[in-house]
C-alpha cells in the first residue's frame, strides 16, 4: 500500500485489462497467518528482537513518501492535511488505533526481554 501510493504521488495511474501479477489468497496464505512484528522478521531476520512498531513505521513511511514526492508546497500541505483528516477519520480510528497501542505493548514487552536476556547473559 505503501508503493502505491508513492507512485501515486509520481503521477497518473493508468489501468490496464490485462493482469500481471495474481495474489493467492487463501486461508492458509501467510499473510493471513502472521502479524505484523512476524511478517517484518520474515523480510529481514535481524529484526527478530528488535522493537519495530510495525503500524507506526507504516504512518511514517506514507509521511515519508510524500516528503520525497517532487510536488509543489500547496499541493505537499493537501496531502498532510489530508493524511491528518484520515488519521482521525472514524473508520481509520476504529481499524488502527488498537494496532497502534499493541504496536507500543508488544513493542515494550519485546524490550523487556531484550533486557532480561542481557542480564541473564551477563550473569
Amino acid at each position: 500500500r505503501t508503493l502505491l501510493a508513492e507512485m501515486a504521488l509520481l503521477g497518473p495511474i493508468h489501468r490496464i485489462s490485462e493482469y500481471l501479477f495474481d495474489r493467492r489468497d487463501h486461508p492458509g496464505a501467510y499473510t493471513r497467518k502472521e502479524k505484523g512484528f512476524d511478517r517484518i522478521t520474515w523480510w529481514d531476520v535481524d529484526q527478530a528482537d528488535k522493537i519495530t512498531l510495525p503500524t507506526w513505521r507504516r504512518l511514517r513511511e506514507y509521511a515519508n513518501a510524500v516528503q520525497r514526492a517532487e510536488l509543489p508546497l500547496r499541493e505537499r500541505l493537501i496531502c498532510y492535511s489530508q493524511f491528518g483528516r484520515w488519521l482521525v477519520s472514524p473508520r481509520w480510528y476504529r481499524q488502527n488505533w488498537i494496532r497502534l497501542l499493541r504496536d507500543l505493548v508488544v513493542g515494550r514487552w519485546r524490550y523487556g526481554v531484550r533486557l532480561v536476556r542481557g542480564l541473564i547473559s551477563d550473569l
